[in-house]
């Protein structure tokens, strides 16, 4: 695995899934991480977890979806695609901007393993979206350990990964 140790990474989404299992993977790998996500319980929770482990965490309850929430860090398929479509625009111009002081990644995941299909309240939204992610893959195999553990000149700009059995 390429060095993270002694790099601080910021997470969002990580009381579970892909964010909770980065953050795991990459403080056990000697990076410090700033967990972020709604639920503080579920942070808590982790943040003991890799502390015990020896690991270093800290937290920030956020909610992504509110301006003020990430400036103080920093059921619907199209509204789900649009809003990945600005994280990627607003990430690569954050990348643009910020030239060698920090590094931005974007990582695309297709169906992985989460608890998304349990905050849907529409029966039939939920039902599809349970079936559509029996192929996903576990969200430990999103591997972020790679684009952090680049040297400092290289920026690894955007990582897809999707499931084999995953049509589009």
């Amino acid at each position: 695995m390429s060095d993270v140790k002694g790099k601080v990474v910021a997470l969002t989404g990580a009381s579970s899934g892909i964010g909770e299992a980065a953050g795991r993977l990459l403080a056990e790998s000697g990076a410090k991480v700033i967990l972020g996500a709604r639920r503080a319980d579920r942070l808590e929770a982790i943040a003991a977890d890799i502390r015990k482990n020896k690991g270093e965490a800290d937290l920030q309850v956020i909610d992504v979806s509110k301006r003020e929430d990430l400036t103080s860090f920093g059921p619907n398929g199209a509204v789900y695609s649009g809003t990945k479509f600005a994280v990627r625009a607003i990430s690569e111009g954050l990348r643009q901007e910020a030239g060698d002081k920090i590094r931005v990644t974007i990582i695309s995941p297709g169906a992985v393993e989460s608890e998304l299909a349990e905050t849907i309240s529409n029966p039939d939204v939920k039902k599809r979206i349970q079936d559509y992610r029996k192929m996903a893959i576990p969200a430990e195999a999103i591997a972020m350990a790679y684009a952090i553990g680049q040297p400092s000149n290289v920026d690894v700009n955007e990582i897809l990964i999707r499931p084999t059995a995953q049509p589009n």
